[in-house]
Formats: structure tokens, sequence, C-alpha cells
């Protein structure tokens, strides 16, 4: 192929964690600090959370499989906004989707005694771009492989800003319909 065709891939030496590490750091985080949200990286789980999950999983997972993604959380207020950037395990290409979600910090409390018992999860409402059904008819899939935002396969000059326009002009506004419990309870019926 010629090289003017191929897409600009940045940080192609580097492997796929730290790369996406650092095109998050160049094209997101800036943005997404000045409104507010706070950045923390991907991390590997310590070794013995791997061997618990690898004792419990129904499938092998090698130890580079296992990790916490990284995402940008903000507070407002007791209403806490999370966006969580999610990179595919495997190392063969670098594919992520997106998921944001709120979270009401005394929510854990709400829900026991409101339903008697202690909540899955402290998170009210999580959407996801991988899900149709619950993603904003806005969310366009420009840029992406079969459901994912693709790195190895487009150019990431191009995926980026436009990734980035997608959480702007769609998961913020979404997550700021929330102010209150009330505001998310709403959201849940």
């Amino acid at each position: 192929m010629f090289s003017f065709l191929k897409p600009k891939l940045e940080f192609q030496d580097r492997p796929n964690q730290e790369r996406l590490n650092k095109i998050v750091a160049k094209y997101l985080v800036p943005t997404l600090s000045e409104l507010g949200f706070e950045w923390t990286k991907e991390q590997a789980f310590d070794a013995r959370t791997i061997e618990l999950i690898q004792a419990e999983a129904a499938v092998t997972l090698l130890p580079d499989q296992l990790f916490v993604n990284q995402y940008f959380e903000r507070n407002r207020g007791g209403m806490v906004d999370k966006i969580v950037i999610s990179r595919d395990k495997y190392e063969a290409q670098l594919i992520f989707h997106c998921e944001w979600e709120i979270s009401y910090l005394p929510y854990e409390k709400w829900h026991l005694k409101k339903y008697s018992e202690e909540p899955y999860c402290c998170s009210i409402c999580v959407w996801s771009d991988l899900d149709e059904s619950k993603t904003i008819k806005k969310f366009q899939k420009k840029y992406q492989g079969y459901n994912a935002y693709d790195l190895s396969r487009f150019s990431t000059e191009k995926v980026m800003p436009f990734f980035l326009e997608q959480i702007i002009t769609n998961c913020i506004p979404q997550l700021q319909q929330c102010n209150s419990i009330s505001d998310a309870i709403v959201l849940l019926e």
C-alpha cells in the first residue's frame, strides 16, 4: 500500500495500553479537565486480584487482559459523572468504546432504605455507545470497526476529535440532565 494512503497512527511503536493513554492525554484530557473532569489512567490489577479472577473465570484470561479501564470523573454536588474509555483486552488491534454513567454519593443508603437491599452497584444510570437501545439517536458511529472506535484502521487525528465531539455534544448533556436524585429517579422510571 502507498504510504500516503495509510492512516496516521500516533504512538504506533507503543503497546496498546500505553498508546491509548498517550492518545487520551493528548486529545481528551485538556478539554475534559476544563469541564471539571479528573482523569484516571488505565490500571492493572495486582497479582492477588489476578489470581482470584483467574481461579473463578470460565475462560483463561492472561494478566495483561485484566485491568481497570481509564475514566474521567467529576462531582457535581453529590452527583458523580463518569465517562469510561473501555479498551478491548486483546492486543491485535487498538479498539475502544465509551460508557457514561451517573452515580449519587448517598445512593447506597437510599437504595437500602427504599428496597431493603444493597444495590448491585452505585451507578444510577449507565449508557454505552454499544447499546443501540439506550444510546441517544444523535450519537454517530463514524470511525468504528464492528462496534467500537478503531485506532488500528482509522487515523488518530480523525477518530479522537470526532470522539471528543460525541462526548461533548451527546454524553455530557445527558449526564447533566441529572442534578439531583429526583432527576435520576425520573430517568429510571
